[in-house]
């Protein structure tokens, strides 16, 4: 009987090997962020980073979140926001990325829950909230150059660095969410991960920028100017008028 019974454990070992379904919280070598990999047995997945904003305060701030389907130790995932597709797979521990968000390859997993958490796309009310804040922001708005520098919220949460040598860098507090290049279509912003192979948008403002849609957030962030970059003799001439109506706002 005893050995009936370790034949059935061994059997159920191996059956659930080849199991996802938990919550797992990855190590992405941040002092202020906690990242969190939802992986539900309904097929749906959610990433949530989470912060101290405030004093009081803590946000969660969804990374992606969408539908997966699994092939030996993969996951295959899909954002639905967003539309992309990227993979990874977790082995004795440690996360590996393949086309998808960088700073999450070879961070290893800190503690595992075996729970399930409902995954649920942003409300109607809310998105009609973020799309109207846009609105408002690009209307009227004329062609404008983009200076080189690094940008931020006024929380000091999200920080976008824009060189002037064509890359990017987009953070959550210390964690880097997403880089690449970047390139400038009318008073559109483009943000091309190279990791992801996806594109990302932020309108072009009076003295700012606002998010179309990032990683981290669904849109509506402001970011103001904060630093100003290294340039070229090429930007410089844009530069002075920038400041100019920084100074006139």
């Amino acid at each position: 009987m005893k050995q009936f019974y370790l034949i059935v454990l061994l059997f159920v070992c191996l059956g659930n090997k080849k199991a996802f379904s938990g919550i797992y919280e990855i190590d992405i070598n941040s002092n202020l962020v906690n990242c969190e990999l939802i992986i539900n047995s309904d097929h749906t997945y959610e990433i949530q980073l989470c912060f101290q904003s405030t004093d009081d305060m803590v946000n969660c701030a969804v990374l992606s979140y969408g539908h997966y389907s699994t092939a030996n130790d993969s996951l295959y995932l899909h954002d639905d926001f967003y539309d992309y597709d990227w993979e990874l797979s977790i082995i004795e521990n440690v996360v590996n990325v393949n086309n998808g968000y960088a700073f999450l390859d070879g961070r290893t997993v800190l503690n595992y829950r075996n729970e399930t958490v409902e995954v649920l796309p942003p409300n109607d009310d809310y998105l009609a909230k973020i799309k109207e804040r846009i609105d408002t922001f690009i209307t009227g708005q004329n062609d404008l150059p983009l200076v080189a520098g690094l940008y931020g919220d006024q929380n000091h949460d999200y920080s976008l660095r824009i060189n002037d040598t064509g890359k990017y860098q987009l953070y959550l507090k210390d964690a880097l969410l997403s880089d690449g290049d970047w390139s400038q279509k009318d008073n559109i912003l483009i943000l091309h991960d190279n990791h992801l192979n996806h594109d990302f948008k932020i309108a072009i403002g009076n003295g700012a920028l606002m998010s179309l849609g990032v990683p981290g957030e669904f849109g509506g962030t402001k970011l103001t100017l904060k630093t100003l970059g290294k340039m070229t003799t090429k930007r410089r001439k844009f530069t002075n008028k920038f400041k100019a109506m920084i100074t006139s706002n």
